[in-house]
């Protein structure tokens, strides 16, 4: 695995979890709409079982999933940052720790640490060729 590879893997979690959180709510969601059906006159049987209690369990499935995809997240940010703290640049741990620990945009990065943007992106080059170069992860 490549440096960067390794480094955007908290990324594509963070994502994964945004992705979830609007199943989540969508599940939320048709479970308020859905109904409990007390009347039956015994024709019609019942296969699918209680609609809210389906929804009740799909809205369960998604908490869970999210809280095991939080802890995961967590771990994978705490490894990064063990990687990151070994490089002896701290301009260069700044800028990796904002990039791939904050999720922050190439402009926002630039502005905050008082470089241009094209000088970030050259910091950013090096950070990742000496962190391949040393094999930090």
């Amino acid at each position: 695995m490549i440096a960067k590879e390794f480094l955007q893997q908290a990324y594509f979690i963070d994502r994964q979890i945004q992705l979830d959180l609007e199943k989540l709510s969508a599940a939320r969601t048709a479970l308020f709409g859905k109904g409990v059906n007390y009347i039956s006159d015994g024709t019609k049987a019942e296969h699918h079982g209680n609609g809210v209690e389906n929804a009740y369990i799909r809205v369960l499935a998604y908490e869970e999933k999210i809280d095991a995809e939080i802890d995961e997240l967590s771990r994978k940010r705490e490894e990064i940052e063990q990687v990151i703290e070994k490089l002896p640049d701290k301009t260069e741990r700044e800028l990796l720790s904002r990039r791939y620990l904050l999720f922050q945009k190439w402009d926002k990065i630039a502005e905050d640490m008082g470089y241009s943007y094209r000088h970030i992106t050259r910091l950013h080059g090096k950070a990742l060729q000496k962190m391949s170069l040393n094999v930090l992860f």
